[in-house]
């Protein structure tokens, strides 16, 4: 076997949390002969989704071969290669030293700190350290605390992860291999405005302190017993007459005149990026995602985000069309406090769009 043209690649391959997956993943790699170099496994943040970190020496052609094997695994959601040049790359090392005199523990200790790490047990004959690092760190100290006679050493296995730098320069270069592009985005279109038209009637970001409660849902008529419990909030704040004014009018009239304004410069831009991504990858299928109300708690008829979403939405809907593109209604997603999907509402977009892609 030539193995000149063999080199380090990194997998990052996100998995169904379930008995059994990790198994299958490193049968797929015995099955064709390459060798595991490194490998670690972790939940996401969704608890139902595990990420698996995987070292693998081999040649370009044949990590293309892997890749296209991974993802036609069931419990395979998604794997990405992950540049060296362009990733955060780290690895756990715990490494039990012999240091049988105070001479030699305080030169353990001195080397140690140099490397930052950290002595995590001690004691009358042995010292333990762990480091996280680079593995070119992590080899260093290895070498320099060989000579005082390691009892124990274990590694962890690389974690990597694309850092920004590999996610904006190369993003042309990702979405020209594209096979489905999905865009969600213009929310902050209206949502930003509103948060500067706030400071700028307060004169400082107190304001934010006194408008959580209703922006946490406590607000739900938004009555004449409403508008009372927030002006109590607003006294209590060291701030003029004109400021209090000021953020009363945003609220009422200036919000809803925010969202209407907002809309032409969103559908614009939309627009104009939809016209790159076409020149730019002209066979890939795009997914417009819709909208969906970042503060659901607000009762309706006081929220004018429901009104200028799902306005937002049909437009959108419409310049789908226009592209040939497929459109996913966002409407019923699940928000968390800070307006956001929680994991029900970022699977319920998942369905939508599956849903758009079949028809």
């Amino acid at each position: 076997m030539n193995t000149a043209n063999y080199m380090r690649h990194t997998l990052s391959v996100l998995v169904e949390n379930t008995a059994g997956v990790l198994s299958q993943v490193s049968r797929l790699f015995s099955r064709k002969g390459y060798n595991i170099e490194s490998l670690a496994v972790g939940t996401t943040d969704d608890p139902a989704v595990s990420r698996i970190t995987i070292e693998v020496m081999c040649d370009d052609q044949q990590i293309e071969q892997i890749i296209n094997q991974l993802r036609k695994q069931y419990s395979v959601y998604s794997v990405r290669l992950l540049p060296p040049d362009s990733s955060i790359r780290r690895e756990l090392v715990l490494i039990k030293v012999r240091a049988e005199s105070r001479e030699v523990r305080n030169e353990v200790i001195q080397i140690a700190n140099i490397f930052r790490a950290s002595i995590i047990d001690v004691s009358t004959s042995t010292l333990t350290l762990a480091i996280i690092g680079e593995e070119s760190k992590d080899d260093a100290l290895e070498r320099l605390l060989d000579e005082f006679g390691i009892l124990e050493l274990v590694r962890t296995g690389s974690c990597q992860s694309a850092s920004i730098n590999f996610v904006l320069p190369n993003l042309r270069q990702e979405l020209k291999h594209a096979e489905i592009i999905t865009v969600e985005i213009g929310a902050n279109d209206v949502l930003v405005p509103i948060m500067y038209g706030v400071a700028a009637a307060m004169g400082g970001p107190q304001v934010f302190e006194a408008l959580l409660p209703m922006l946490e849902g406590d607000f739900r008529q938004m009555d004449a017993s409403s508008f009372a419990a927030l002006r109590e909030n607003l006294d209590s704040l060291n701030i003029t007459a004109q400021q209090r004014k000021a953020l009363l009018q945003l609220l009422s009239s200036g919000v809803a005149d925010i969202c209407a304004q907002s809309q032409a410069t969103t559908l614009a831009n939309l627009e104009a990026l939809l016209q790159e991504l076409k020149a730019l990858n002209p066979n890939a299928q795009i997914v417009l995602v819709g909208y969906y109300n970042p503060l659901p708690l607000l009762p309706a008829p006081a929220n004018p985000f429901v009104k200028h979403f799902r306005t937002l939405s049909r437009s959108v809907q419409k310049l789908a069309q226009q592209y040939d593109a497929a459109f996913a209604p966002a409407t019923y997603t699940v928000v968390a406090n800070d307006a956001h999907p929680t994991v029900c509402g970022h699977k319920y977009l998942a369905r939508q769009i599956l849903k758009a892609l079949e028809k």
